[in-house]
């Protein structure tokens, strides 16, 4: 057996992604190596597919899925309790969100955030970390909050939000905006879709 089909079996036995080829016609060696993205990478807009938030004892947690990938510092998610009927009006806040996995191709991004400080005043309310809203009286209350996350495209900064919780179409429509107190949204709620898997 040759050297060059020797070397060529111990490559392959190896698992090697580098393909030797002898071409003797030309009397030169041609490597290629295969690609990270076999199907390419992704090209379309960036969008929200799903999200969800959840509280247990003292922390929430937001979780969204993404196809393609976010522009880096433009992830949210804006909260504010619809179903309240408090006169003082509806407290209302937003998060910032962290890329937790992404695909390198492009395809899939996941992003969340654990706000860890639950039920502090409104004085204490702060980006990521503290929040006025309460696991018992606000977020696991059936029909008392609303949300939506926002994203921006890595590639040309387009838009996409989505809205889930109590009330998302009055939210986008804009019936709660007179009873808004705290943080107004930092994107236009006009342009969200209510939550449905896209």
């Amino acid at each position: 057996m040759n050297r060059f089909i020797m070397a060529l079996a111990v490559l392959t036995a190896c698992g090697d992604t580098t393909t030797a080829t002898d071409t003797a016609d030309t009397g030169g060696d041609t490597d290629t190596t295969t690609a990270p993205c076999p199907d390419g990478t992704f090209v379309g807009q960036t969008l929200v597919q799903s999200f969800e938030v959840t509280c247990v004892d003292t922390a929430a947690t937001i979780d969204a899925f993404l196809t393609g990938l976010s522009a880096p510092g433009s992830p949210v998610i804006f909260m504010q309790e619809t179903g309240s009927s408090y006169v003082g009006g509806q407290w209302s806040e937003e998060h910032s969100l962290d890329t937790t996995s992404f695909d390198e191709c492009g395809f899939e991004e996941q992003l969340g955030q654990v706000i860890e400080s639950l039920g502090v005043g409104t004085g204490g309310w702060a980006d990521g970390s503290a929040s006025v809203f309460t696991c018992d009286n606000h977020i696991n209350e059936p029909g008392w909050m609303t949300y939506a996350v926002y994203v921006e495209d890595i590639d040309d900064g387009t838009g996409d939000c989505l809205a889930l919780g109590a009330d998302p179409s009055g939210l986008i429509a804009g019936a709660y905006d007179a009873e808004r107190v705290g943080v107004e949204p930092s994107f236009a709620l006009g342009a969200c879709l209510v939550g449905v898997a896209r």
